[in-house]
């Protein structure tokens, strides 16, 4: 993938070219440590690092407000350049010696960001540090999570059912949020955490007649 340049012209030019090029050379080879700086050097300097990203970056912060916080700076910062998405990777906030699982939500919105990773695309990671402690699958376990559904191709529902069970989708009335499904004789309803809203797929006996959002 080639690299695009995508610091704001203002800020390269407030930093300075060889600052700048300090800053991209120390995100590719090395660590760069910054000491004593004021909140909004920090950023710009950080800014600086991302120009000519061609790979994932991962920002990791003390804590989840300051992930969120930085997050909505950089995509601030970044959006009028046309830069790579900036996403905010949450923690878990599981308590399993309290038998507490994980809010479904949070979990949707890791596996959509592991899922466009592993694809390749050029993005910017911002998390916390307690987002790290959560062991996650292997890309090539993350690539086998998609199931190829096609429009005119057949579909045992039955075991598309099951794989989905096991693979942690939850079964329900009415789909509402990622994570769910529901199956009502020939219609079957998905949210895969990867999309924006819910799929409905439509079947005629068991070959797939149609799949549309709703």
């Amino acid at each position: 993938m080639s690299a695009k340049n995508i610091v704001p012209e203002w800020i390269s030019n407030l930093i300075g070219p060889s600052a700048c090029e300090a800053l991209r050379r120390a995100a590719r080879t090395g660590p760069l440590r910054a000491i004593s700086m004021a909140p909004t050097a920090r950023l710009l300097a950080l800014v600086a690092s991302l120009d000519s990203l061609d790979r994932p970056a991962l920002i990791v912060t003390p804590e989840d407000k300051d992930a969120i916080e930085l997050a909505s700076d950089l995509r601030e910062l970044l959006e009028a350049t046309g830069g790579p998405a900036v996403l905010r990777f949450p923690r878990l906030d599981a308590d399993p010696f309290r038998a507490m699982p994980a809010h479904p939500a949070l979990a949707a919105e890791r596996v959509a960001i592991l899922d466009r990773l592993v694809r390749g695309e050029t993005l910017i990671a911002v998390l916390p540090v307690a987002a790290l402690l959560t062991p996650v699958p292997g890309p090539r376990a993350i690539g086998d999570w998609g199931e190829d559904i096609s429009r005119h191709k057949p579909v045992d529902l039955d075991t598309l059912a099951r794989e989905l069970v096991a693979a942690a989708y939850r079964v329900v009335d009415v789909v509402s949020a990622p994570g769910e499904f529901a199956r009502r004789g020939g219609l079957f309803d998905i949210w895969p955490p990867q999309e924006e809203g819910p799929l409905r797929v439509e079947l005629w006996g068991d070959e797939v007649e149609s799949i549309r959002r709703f």
